[in-house]
């Protein structure tokens, strides 16, 4: 099973983050929120998550179109 999630997951146009509101590197926010997540999907259900990645992520290091892949390992994201 699949499952499909689009960007963006950390907003850039965020008040805290454009503020720099957050006691975290947006790099561990993203591992906190969303990659823990993941991979209890990928564990309990088997699911594989395809993340599309958006202009506004923050996290994202590339800010042009088309978006280059997540960096799996740095965002502790599941392998496929």
């Amino acid at each position: 099973m699949a499952s499909e999630k689009v960007g963006p997951f950390i907003d850039a146009l965020h008040d805290h983050i454009k503020l720099g509101n957050v006691d975290c590197s947006l790099t561990d926010l993203f591992k906190e929120k969303f990659s823990s997540r993941i991979q209890k999907l990928t564990e309990i259900a088997g699911t594989q998550t395809i993340l599309v990645p958006s202009l506004q992520d923050a996290h994202h290091p590339e800010f042009m179109f088309p978006q280059a892949a997540f960096q799996r390992r740095e965002l502790g994201l599941p392998e496929v």
